[in-house]
């Protein structure tokens, strides 16, 4: 009895450290656990430590598993492991974070809790090739709910729902602890959120969106993604059909911060509605977009595409895109700054003409370069802040700019206003090139083919303007000022501008004056000067008369400045002025408009123009191309010819006057504007002659030339064109003198 006690306390102790070093071998040495091979739950072997890896075979799995340690659970597929949460409870909850977890390769379907439909995570957490479908949450993260770091890869969410924000993913970060977001190759579809985001949900997160897509998603704000605090990149992929019933169709971002920044590169956002601002993007903040492109987006109220407070826009598209204020973009007023460089912004609808498919609020300072405005319902741009425009043609829209602030100055340059038209039906009729109510110079630019049903054609000005270098042509107002009109209220100052071939009047009516120019005289007028410029060969179509051909106004001063006929202008005497009359009218005899260089077209004169070499250059030295008005005398307009003659060799009379050595030459215009005069006492101004004189003139005297019988005096001249080329050879004279001193 003994011994069979003793053979059952010694058998007993060895069976069960048999069995216990079999398992320990198992967990040590195979921290890959399978499910149901091993453990018949994921959540057995979640609960074993020493399961570093989960495999989970292909199946359904209705377990809700809590996890708090580092893990990786890995399924055999999104579409043969699936976790199901039989609309009854979430099938994830992580509350650990201290620890990471990856989940991988699976399905989770059906989950429903409060936050959180189907993961609840508090972890560092990773979630690859997972698939999120029906997933449910009353309040917040439908499919997703985390309050630490995640990184989505080649992720699906479709139809997952909140009640209130994120209706697939929700991330909770904090102002003094922001989250790090990766989201990469993944899409999200047909998910909602009441409230806001209805893809994602983010707050106080640094988030990066890499080849995400984003479709048909819906929420009150941020149809497919609402931001808050933090920067939002978004690197190719897209975002489609994403519906807010308030702020931002595709995404609602930013609280305000300096610091944030939300950028696109490489992407297409394109068919999002928003019903209030937005139509793709609201954002308070600063933005970036790089190379993207916004298309066929929609707001009811302000911003087509964009709605944002500041934002930079390189090399991208906005096009075909509709809101009632700003078809395209939609600066808020307020002390932003904008750039658009290298854009595109056409075939955007506005209901009201003048408030533009590119409309920048008051305070706004906004620079648009190299970039296109064109072919938009309504006005190509409005501005009510600090506008630079330069190398950018606006044209073929309702009204190409609508100049709004009588405060902030506007610049615009070395760019084209062109073919844009005020029909009917419209409440603004004046200014179909530019409306203008403030401070405004052009330079270097053209304006033409622009039709207006009231004044001005090209330009209607209530403000001070400044036009340098700029060329008005082939505008037409029904009314008064096909080229310009200008309320004389404001001062307004003409340098190089060329006035040609507009028309003002209506032959069906009795209104229209001034083809060119009409000057409207306000009871306290400030001064209208023309310089350098042409104002010629417009027409006055009113009916019965039509007199008023080329201007119709008071010119305070004019000089170098041709006008083509009279009537209707007081203008006074001034030098360099050629001025017709109905009677005897001046003609500029300009070529039609065309590229002659430059940025823009201009109108170049018939070498029978009477325009060439009848200007002034002072306080314009180059010309609407940028060519310098150095070829003769200045030209009149805004275009300076710089075909240069090639420069011919003078012919030179030498002769000795009382002891004095005289030269003389006749200059020949254009191809002789420089004279160089050098000297040597050596014969054929061998070695290198001394430049004694440069001179416009056609002489020059060389004193005290008399001396020894031996000394000879050798001069050679050349003369240089307006170009600085100069003739190829010399022409010498020699003087020899052979008479004794003081004879």
């Amino acid at each position: 009895m003994r011994k069979r006690l003793l053979l059952l306390a010694v058998t007993v102790p060895v069976l069960f450290i048999f069995f216990s070093f079999s398992y320990l071998t198992y967990g040590l040495n195979n921290a890959l656990c399978n499910v149901p091979a091993n453990y018949a739950t994921v959540q057995t072997a979640v609960d074993d430590a020493n399961c570093d890896t989960i495999n989970v075979a292909a199946g359904t799995y209705t377990e809700y598993v809590t996890i708090n340690r580092d893990v990786v659970i890995e399924g055999a597929g999104a579409g043969t492991t699936i976790f199901d949460g039989l609309d009854a409870g979430r099938p994830f909850t992580i509350l650990a974070p201290a620890a990471n977890v990856t989940l991988r390769n699976f399905a989770v379907q059906n989950g429903q809790a409060i936050s959180g439909g189907a993961i609840f995570n508090e972890s560092v957490l990773t979630l690859d090739t997972l698939f999120f479908t029906s997933n449910d949450s009353t309040e917040d993260g439908g499919a997703v709910y985390s309050t630490n770091d995640l990184t989505i890869e080649s992720g699906f969410f479709q139809v997952n729902g909140a009640g209130r924000n994120g209706g697939a993913v929700y991330l909770a970060g904090a102002a003094l602890n922001y989250l790090q977001v990766d989201i990469n190759n993944t899409t999200f579809m047909f998910n909602n959120a009441v409230t806001s985001g209805g893809a994602l949900n983010i707050t106080f997160a640094e988030t990066n969106l890499n080849a995400t897509y984003f479709d048909t998603n819906s929420a009150q704000t941020g149809g497919a993604v609402y931001e808050y605090c933090g920067n939002v990149t978004m690197i190719g992929g897209s975002g489609g059909n994403n519906h807010a019933t308030a702020l931002g169709g595709f995404l609602n971002s930013g609280c305000g911060l300096a610091t944030d920044v939300t950028t696109f590169w490489n992407t297409s956002i394109l068919q999002n509605i928003s019903d209030v601002d937005g139509g793709a993007i609201y954002r308070v903040g600063k933005m970036e977009i790089h190379s993207s492109s916004f298309t066929s987006n929609i707001a009811d109220n302000h911003g087509g595409a964009i709605y944002t407070t500041e934002g930079e826009f390189y090399d991208s598209d906005f096009i075909y895109n509709y809101g009632d204020i700003g078809g395209a973009i939609y600066l808020v007023g307020g002390s932003g700054e904008a750039i658009i460089d290298n854009s595109r912004i056409s075939y955007n609808t506005i209901d009201t003409e003048h408030y533009a498919a590119l409309y920048s609020g008051s305070g706004v300072s906004m620079t648009v370069s190299h970039s296109e405005i064109n072919n938009n319902q309504g006005a190509g741009l409005y501005n009510a802040g600090t506008l630079t425009v330069y190398d950018t043609k606006i044209m073929t829209n309702t009204r190409g700019v609508y100049n709004a602030t009588p405060v902030y100055p506007t610049l615009i340059s070395r760019s084209t206003i062109a073919n844009n038209i005020l029909e009917l039906p419209l409440t603004w009729h004046d200014g179909a090139g530019i409306r203008n109510w403030g401070p405004l110079a052009i330079r270097n630019s053209v304006i033409n083919n622009n039709q207006a049903l009231g004044v001005g054609g090209g330009i209607a000005s209530n403000g001070p303007l400044t036009l340098t270098n700029v060329t008005i042509s082939g505008n037409r107002a029904d009314d008064s000022g096909g080229g310009i009109w200008h309320n004389n209220d404001d001062p307004a100052t003409f340098r190089g501008v060329t006035i040609y071939d507009n028309v003002a009047g209506d032959t069906a009516m009795d209104d229209g004056n001034g083809g060119g120019i009409f000057i409207y005289s306000d009871p306290t007028p400030e001064n209208v000067v023309i310089r350098n410029s042409i104002v010629a060969e417009n027409r006055d179509l009113r009916n019965p008369d039509g007199l008023h051909q080329d201007c119709s106004g008071i010119i305070n001063a004019a000089s170098y400045t041709l006008f083509g006929i009279d009537t209707g202008c007081t203008i006074p005497a001034g030098t360099g002025n050629i001025v017709g009359t109905a009677v005897s009218p001046e003609t500029a005899d300009l070529n039609p408009l065309a590229d002659n260089g430059g940025a823009t077209f201009t109108h170049e004169p018939q070498n029978s123009s009477q325009v060439l070499n009848n200007g002034s250059c002072a306080n314009i030295d180059s010309d609407q191309r940028g060519v310098a008005r150095i070829v003769g005398a200045c030209d009149l307009g805004a275009y300076e010819d710089n075909t240069c003659p090639t420069p011919i060799v003078p012919d030179v009379d030498i002769s000795l006057i009382y002891g004095n050595a005289e030269l003389q030459w006749t200059r020949v215009p254009d191809a002789q504007m420089l004279f160089k005069v050098y000297h040597s006492n050596a014969p054929y101004l061998d070695p290198t002659p001394d430049l004694i004189k440069r001179t416009v003139g056609e002489r020059y005297l060389y004193s005290n030339v008399t001396g020894s019988i031996y000394t000879n005096h050798y001069f050679s001249i050349r003369a240089g064109n307006a170009c600085g080329d100069y003739s190829s050879r010399d022409a010498v004279g020699v003087f020899n003198f052979s008479v004794e001193p003081g004879s």
